[in-house]
């Protein structure tokens, strides 16, 4: 029975009371009203102050910021968390450390968790092979440029054609 309780009580503290506003996500989850559009981010998600919800919120909850702004070379937020490392450097996604952009897709996992070696969104993650990642352009371009061919493969499911596999005979 402690168990309903239980559940009844988590259920009751997701629902925001009448006269608080629904931050929709993060901590807090419900602000009061008369904290909307008061100059001050009180929600994780910045929906008091009208901010889209694309839109990055700067860590002092002082503004949000246009996502083009995020990581542009220039301090947008006061307290600079639109920019966490120095210009150059790329931003592990754990948050733990920053490294040298050099390091960024080197073969070699800088960051602790590896993101560092991870495709962006605008690459191709290559089957197999040293080279990981390759530039959309160069999808289907005729040429291999991943060590495997799976960038000239695609409609294979990135798997060569049989004419190009090796097999073992044996």
């Amino acid at each position: 029975m402690g168990s309903r309780a239980n559940q009844s009580a988590t259920k009751t503290r997701n629902i925001c009371l009448p006269w608080q506003f629904d931050c929709q996500f993060g901590y807090p989850k419900c602000v009061s009203r008369n904290q909307l559009n008061n100059g001050k981010i009180d929600c994780y998600s910045g929906f008091d102050e009208g901010c889209p919800a694309h839109f990055f919120v700067c860590k002092d909850r002082s503004a949000c910021i246009e996502p083009s702004k995020y990581l542009d070379g220039k301090a947008d937020c006061k307290d600079s968390s639109d920019e966490p490392c120095a210009q150059g450097q790329f931003q592990c996604a754990d948050g733990s450390k920053c490294i040298a952009r050099t390091l960024f897709q080197n073969g070699n996992e800088d960051c602790p968790d590896g993101s560092d070696e991870e495709c962006t969104t605008s690459q191709f993650a290559c089957k197999c092979g040293a080279v990981r990642c390759v530039a959309e352009k160069f999808v289907m371009d005729g040429n291999w440029d991943c060590e495997d061919g799976s960038d000239e493969f695609i409609e294979n499911g990135g798997e060569a054609p049989p004419i190009f596999r090796f097999f073992d005979e044996t």
